[in-house]
């Protein structure tokens, strides 16, 4: 039987910490000894080998290296034999990210269709329902649903960065009121950040500053654009590029949208 990815990975990460326990038992001359420091420093080493490749996968994404980034969640897909282990679910998720930040959204929606989101926990199930909205936005299709996950991923993360992409949404369901009323909420959380210093939200595995900065921003001037404010949409649009981390699809776009914006305005 031929072993999978995470199979080979967890034998990998035993042996070395048994290895390091056979090296401590040497230095220390004390079995007992050496079994309480596996267990406070071999065991967290052993999780951490285990997960490094997505750790690397992330600083990866993070720095805009994403086919780099892909080859390795690729790889660990095809390794695992189709197995719907959590290895197998945070490979497709990456996948899934990936391909939304390059703007092959179809693709990003394809990988998530592979993610059985039952056995999966909290942070996967935030993250699967951010990029499933997002797909769904950028496509302007399935705006219902869109708007669905987009409750789900507040209920679960109440995050003042949302605001913009619910109020863009919202315009495009033709909810002039709802959208408005979500732009009030970002302005007014934006307020209670600076005065109290509180980040609403935590970062998950993918959620780096940069790019959230700069979807935030995006989602402002697209808001704006579609209202044809188009002072204030550059304003934001401006600003969406200026916190571009690398290129991507919403950097492609936000250049895209502004020469419309400055068009229109001249």
């Amino acid at each position: 039987m031929r072993l999978t990815w995470s199979n080979n990975r967890v034998i990998e990460a035993a042996v070395l910490v048994g290895l390091g326990g056979a090296l401590l038992v040497f230095i220390t001359q004390s079995v007992f000894v050496s079994v309480i420091l596996v267990l406070i420093l071999g065991i967290p080493a052993g999780m951490l080998y285990l997960n490094a490749p997505f750790i690397r996968s992330s600083m990866l994404v993070k720095r805009g290296r994403l086919e780099k980034a892909m080859k390795i969640n690729k790889s660990i897909v095809e390794e695992e034999n189709a197995e719907e282990s959590e290895f197998a679910t945070m490979a497709h998720l990456n996948l899934a990210n990936i391909y939304h930040r390059q703007g092959k959204f179809e693709q990003s929606e394809t990988q998530l269709e592979q993610i059985d989101r039952e056995k999966g926990g909290r942070n996967i199930e935030l993250f699967y329902n951010s990029l499933d909205a997002l797909n769904k936005i950028m496509q302007q299709k399935d705006l219902d649903d869109a708007r669905d996950r987009i409750n789900q991923v507040m209920q679960q993360d109440y995050n003042a960065d949302t605001f913009p992409i619910i109020a863009y949404l919202e315009l495009l369901r033709g909810n002039r009121t709802e959208a408005e009323n979500a732009i009030a909420s970002y302005y007014d959380a934006e307020q209670d950040k600076r005065k109290n210093s509180v980040y609403f939200g935590k970062f998950t595995a993918q959620r780096d500053a940069a790019f959230q900065t700069m979807l935030a921003t995006f989602f402002l001037g697209m808001y704006y654009y579609q209202r044809e404010e188009w002072e204030t949409a550059q304003t934001y649009l401006d600003t969406a590029l200026s916190h571009n981390p690398y290129d991507n699809y919403y950097a492609r776009k936000t250049e895209e949208v502004l020469e419309e914006v400055k068009q229109q305005r001249e």
